[in-house]
């Protein structure tokens, strides 16, 4: 009943609606499933990337009161004790609210939501996507004027974007072996992992430029100058190799 009030406020272009259906619907899974349930997983990570979605949008246009709202629903419905295994939706919003809070110029808000993003992802091992944490966190401590701090998180970001450029190609791989072995339960489960994972590879390949880059600007703020060339260089040279791939990488440069 509720999949189709949700279609039918799609179809009117009523998507708020549609997405509080959505959670209602998701509640009434839990009850009737339990937390541990492959539906209800879905159900979750449909609705926490929905509420995302929208806040990014709301960001995008300026509206900061209300992407700030969709993200408030979002924390809550993976507050302690409601769901398993939701690590990875929590560091989404996290980081989302994070941004959020930077662009309103309230930086240690941001820092609050940030680090907790940090401390959750460093203890769950199936989060693989900590690397645009680690950028904000950079940047965000860059312009507090903490450059040591800053430093470490541009080299953490590099760290997790190359493990998570090697973790895609590991499951591209996987996947070609497979050749489709695997049953419907199990490709949700393998998604429900970490909600973070459907980045592209351009993706993280334009947050690796960008780390590099970073890490080349607080190297040369604790005056290591000599240093700081050489990660300039590799971010220029990651961004030549791709220069006809990966455009979004080429427009992002510009802005150094």
């Amino acid at each position: 009943m509720l999949s189709s009030t949700v279609a039918c406020l799609k179809q009117k272009n009523m998507d708020l609606e549609a997405l509080g259906c959505l959670e209602q619907s998701l509640w009434l899974k839990r009850r009737m499933f339990g937390v541990d349930n492959s539906v209800v997983h879905k159900a979750l990570n449909e609705v926490m990337l929905s509420y995302n979605s929208v806040a990014m949008q709301y960001l995008a246009q300026g509206q900061f009161d209300q992407c700030l709202a969709m993200l408030r629903k979002a924390e809550a419905i993976t507050a302690p004790g409601n769901f398993k295994r939701c690590q990875a939706l929590q560091i989404l919003t996290f980081n989302n609210i994070g941004c959020c809070y930077r662009k309103l110029g309230k930086l240690k808000s941001a820092l609050k939501y940030l680090k907790e993003a940090a401390q959750i992802g460093s203890g769950s091992a199936h989060v693989k996507n900590l690397s645009i944490t680690h950028l904000n966190l950079c940047a965000i401590q860059s312009q507090l004027g903490r450059h040591d701090l800053a430093l470490e998180h541009a080299q953490a970001a590099i760290f997790h974007t190359q493990e998570e450029l090697v973790s895609l190609e590991d499951g591209a791989m996987n996947e070609r072996d497979e050749d489709g072995e695997c049953d419907g339960d199990d490709r949700d489960q393998a998604a429900l992992v970490d909600a973070l994972d459907p980045k592209t590879r351009e993706e993280k390949i334009i947050s690796l430029a960008v780390a590099y880059h970073n890490l080349a600007v607080e190297l040369e703020f604790n005056g290591r100058g000599e240093a700081s060339l050489q990660w300039y260089k590799k971010a220029l040279q990651l961004v030549w190799k791709y220069r006809e791939t990966n455009e979004a990488l080429c427009f992002s440069s510009r802005k150094w």
